[in-house]
């Protein structure tokens, strides 16, 4: 980007990116996108019930760690608990927005 070959769009935080200064967040950009970052658990499809429910309950385990939530949230993460349908909205919501940020700023691949 120094060298006025590449453009920056929008940088992916909350802020203006320190570098190079004046690009803008993406939520200054796009005020639709209100997502800043997530970590997903996924299992094949026709993962048997009990085997998602005994993962659920050792990440609702940890995740309810005192500790694990400290050192969580000084990295600026708050863990949240999503249902496997209110996981799937989410993605379904990112990728929607994404298409709509991809086409108006008429990126294409190369």
């Amino acid at each position: 980007m120094k060298s006025g070959h590449l453009r920056g769009l929008a940088y992916f935080g909350a802020t203006e990116a320190p570098d190079p200064p004046g690009v803008p967040s993406l939520l200054e950009t796009y005020a639709q996108w209100n997502f800043s970052g997530a970590f997903l658990a996924a299992a094949p499809s026709g993962t048997p019930a009990e085997v998602l429910g005994r993962l659920r309950a050792a990440f609702d385990k940890v995740l309810a760690a005192p500790e694990v939530i400290a050192k969580l949230q000084g990295m600026g993460i708050t863990p949240q608990r999503l249902s496997p349908e209110d996981t799937s909205a989410l993605i379904r919501k990112t990728h929607d927005i994404s298409a709509r940020i991809i086409e108006k700023a008429q990126l294409k691949a190369q």
